[in-house]
Parts: C-alpha cells; sequence; structure tokens
C-alpha cells in the first residue's frame, strides 16, 4: 500500500494496514528486493476481462506480471495464498514458471 489521502479514483482504504488510505501496488520482485515490475490496482479494469474468467482477479494479475519474464529461462515464483490457484498454475508451468505458494 502506497500512502496517499488526495483525490483519486483508484484510492483504496485498509484499516488493517499502517497507513490505511493509498494506493494498492502488486510487485514482481527479485531475490534481492530488486522490482521488476508492478502494478496499480484501479478495480475491476486492471487486468484483461477475458483473463480475470480465465484465471480470476489473481491470476490475470500474476500472468500480467509475469509477462515480463522470459519463457526461455527456468524461474521460481514465490506467492501467498492470494495468487495461488490451479488455473494460473497450468499458465505458469508452460512458461517454465514454478510457483510455491500455499493453496489454502
Amino acid at each position: 500500500m502506497m500512502p496517499f489521502s488526495g483525490r483519486c479514483p483508484m484510492r483504496q482504504y485498509l484499516p488493517s494496514k499502517p497507513n490505511p488510505v493509498g494506493l494498492k501496488k502488486i510487485v514482481l520482485a527479485a531475490p534481492d528486493g530488486l522490482v521488476w515490475i508492478f502494478l496499480i490496482y484501479t478495480g475491476a479494469d486492471t487486468v484483461p476481462v477475458e483473463d480475470k474468467q480465465l484465471y480470476g482477479l489473481e491470476g490475470a494479475v500474476v500472468k500480467h506480471l509475469v509477462g515480463t519474464i522470459p519463457a526461455a529461462k527456468v524461474t521460481h515464483l514465490f506467492t501467498d495464498i492470494y495468487f495461488t490457484g490451479l488455473a494460473i498454475l497450468n499458465y505458469l508451468v508452460s512458461r517454465n514458471v514454478y510457483l510455491t505458494g500455499r493453496p489454502y
């Protein structure tokens, strides 16, 4: 969550966060913390509708973020429970990306 209290249609409110008002961002980063790509959550139109129908919102976000990773190299991706699902796992394996996450 990026703190932001100005006027913005993408602003989110998460009362459990230290800074509850701001912009929700989803980040793909290297193990050393280097940010490769990030996505600002803008609501229902954050990802394409067809990807949302196939993979769900969380899977569509993962598909968007790993699109920048070359498919020729084997990559290991670590996620939390929200971004783990069977539909997106099949897509990731086809791109040589292996996911470690907690299913439920």
